[in-house]
């Protein structure tokens, strides 16, 4: 942390001193500890504006981040902390082990935020999107370069001038992301287009007129699409009402991702 503030006041060529930091994590699921951590803060700087907890799973102590009720009680402490100081409490959290698109642990988490900022890092380029605004109107997303930044008059052992690293603004460049879809999605789309091979019938002019590259498509009638994808999802375990939320699901999915379009309850495939 020493050498990054070095670094951006090398950069912007300005000091600051009215920044502190722990040298150790807190345990803040935990009343009394906090307390300590508030008398701590207190002390070093009365009128804090901005308090970092850097990460969550290192300042939760024993809680368990998945129970919502064990992230009820390390809010109710954080909620303190905010009503005593005034300041901004930032939590910085880690995405999940099976989706990057989400923080991990419990939905409440993020529930329960004010706000919520996703920070990726592609190459040595770091982008930040808004994926929660409770109170104003999500901002769009911003980019930065990695970029290395020697510090003046510090060396290693050997003279080498030691260097850190400091974000630089940059134009956004939306990311190029391939959908992820499922078996059952590719199988739900398979049975579409076998459909649409064996006994599709050419588009209507009505729907060539408003989405001209339904130009030379075939059509399946919804209905059939949904009749035949029901067969193949009964194996004689799962109840009715799961094989409709399975089939809806996949089918959002592909219209969602342009695979397929559905109009007046007929289908197309779009590529």
């Amino acid at each position: 942390m020493g050498k990054r503030f070095k670094a951006l006041e090398s950069k912007y060529n300005r000091t600051t001193k009215d920044v502190y930091l722990s040298k150790l994590p807190a345990y803040l699921s935990d009343r009394d500890n906090a307390d300590a951590v508030y008398q701590e803060i207190n002390k070093a700087c009365p009128n804090p504006v901005l308090i970092i907890i850097d990460t969550l799973h290192r300042n939760f102590g024993n809680g368990d981040e998945n129970s919502a009720k064990d992230f009820s009680e390390f809010l109710y402490i954080i909620t303190a902390l905010v009503k005593a100081t005034g300041a901004t409490v930032l939590i910085v959290h880690h995405s999940g082990h099976g989706s990057s698109d989400r923080a991990r642990g419990s939905s409440s988490i993020k529930a329960a935020m004010d706000f919520e900022y996703k920070v990726e890092k592609t190459s040595d380029v770091v982008t930040m999107s808004c994926t929660k605004a409770k109170d104003f109107k999500e901002p769009t997303e911003i980019s930065f370069n990695l970029l290395d930044q020697i510090i003046p008059g510090w060396l290693d052992d050997v003279g080498i001038p030691i260097q850190s690293a400091i974000l630089e603004s940059t134009t956004y460049i939306p990311p190029v992301r391939k959908p992820s879809f499922s078996e059952r999605d590719r199988t739900i789309l398979q049975i579409l287009a076998n459909q649409i091979n064996n006994t599709g019938q050419p588009a209507l002019n009505d729907h060539i007129n408003k989405h001209p590259e339904l130009t030379g498509k075939k059509r399946s009638n919804l209905n059939d699409w949904r009749a035949g994808a029901y067969v193949l999802l009964d194996d004689g375990n799962i109840k009715q009402q799961a094989i409709q939320k399975a089939f809806k699901r996949s089918k959002d999915k592909l219209i969602d991702e342009s695979k397929v379009m559905v109009i007046d309850d007929y289908c197309y495939l779009l590529d």
